[in-house]
């Protein structure tokens, strides 16, 4: 399960530089293909082709508009990293934790928000996605890269037996 009281986090371009005003980081959304199966006379059902998912974006939205958020322009390849820290509680005291999120991508569009009177100017991109990591407390959760065809998940290299026979 993943925690969800965020103290605080800041999102970096290439690792090294920071990007001011980001409001929010859209995790991405995972979901593996399916198949539907029909057997004479008993009607279809569905199988999970867990080997790998289908393709992945996520969103990411600024408050106000940063000269380094304008650089990141449509077509464009992004790297970046979310470092965020999560307050843990266990029955005897509070502590935090680190979550951090690793993506790699094209930037498929870049919305620069609404102006209105007394209104919030909230820039968003929305990036399609090759590779996510997802680690909490030092613990990989989530290591997806579509192009090297490797797919973790909670520690299990799901694609291990896929990738021993055809190399």
């Amino acid at each position: 399960m993943i925690p969800s009281l965020i103290q605080e986090c800041a999102v970096k371009i290439n690792g090294s530089e920071k990007i001011v005003g980001v409001s929010s980081f859209q995790l991405p959304d995972i979901s593996f293909k399916e198949e539907e199966i029909n057997v004479l006379g008993l009607g279809g059902y569905k199988e999970v082709i867990k080997s790998m998912p289908e393709a992945m974006t996520t969103t990411m939205k600024f408050l106000g508009v940063d000269k380094t958020g304008l650089k990141l322009t449509a077509g464009k390849k992004i790297n970046l990293i979310l470092a965020a820290v999560i307050q843990k509680e266990d029955d005897e005291k509070i502590g935090e934790i680190g979550l951090y999120v690793t993506i790699k991508g094209s930037i498929k569009s870049h919305k620069f928000g609404e102006v209105a009177q007394n209104g919030k100017l909230e820039p968003e991109i929305e990036i399609n996605l090759s590779y996510f990591k997802l680690e909490i407390d030092k613990e990989i959760i989530y290591e997806i890269d579509q192009k090297n065809t490797v797919l973790i998940v909670e520690g299990e290299d799901l694609r291990a037996g896929i990738n021993a026979i055809i190399g």
